[in-house]
């Protein structure tokens, strides 16, 4: 089983946050789609989030933040502030803390009430009340 894995026109960047090798490496698997291309439409492929364990669920992947690999920007950024960058390297240097903190996390989450009906609304801008 894979956990994550991602299409690939989910991270067509490159920037400052990404490895310039991993870019290199990413753009293997991931061509830019070529406007109005004859032939068959080709099948978009997918790449792991995670390229050293892409089985398992567990902290390697901050390990790649810090190595400025991590596939979508909004996780790369952790590592731009001090805050966060804090954390990713704390989720890095202790596994079964992490799966600990995570295990709770998803514990929590599952104990989410959905509003339906009228108790809730679906936005039409996520920043603004309807």
């Amino acid at each position: 089983t894979i956990i994550y894995v991602f299409n690939c026109f989910c991270f067509t960047r490159k920037g400052p946050t990404l490895d310039p090798k991993y870019t290199v490496f990413l753009r293997k698997i991931c061509p830019t789609p070529v406007a109005n291309a004859t032939g068959p439409p080709r099948v978009n492929p997918t790449v792991n989030q995670d390229i050293i364990t892409p089985k398992r669920l567990d902290n390697l992947y901050y390990e790649l933040l810090k190595q400025k690999k991590g596939l979508l920007t909004s996780d790369q950024v952790l590592m731009t502030s001090t805050l966060t960058s804090k954390i990713v390297l704390k989720n890095a240097q202790n596994g079964p803390a992490w799966a600990k903190n995570f295990a709770a996390a998803m514990v929590k989450m599952g104990k989410t009430v959905i509003l339906t009906g009228t108790q809730g609304e679906i936005r039409e801008n996520c920043r603004l009340v309807n």
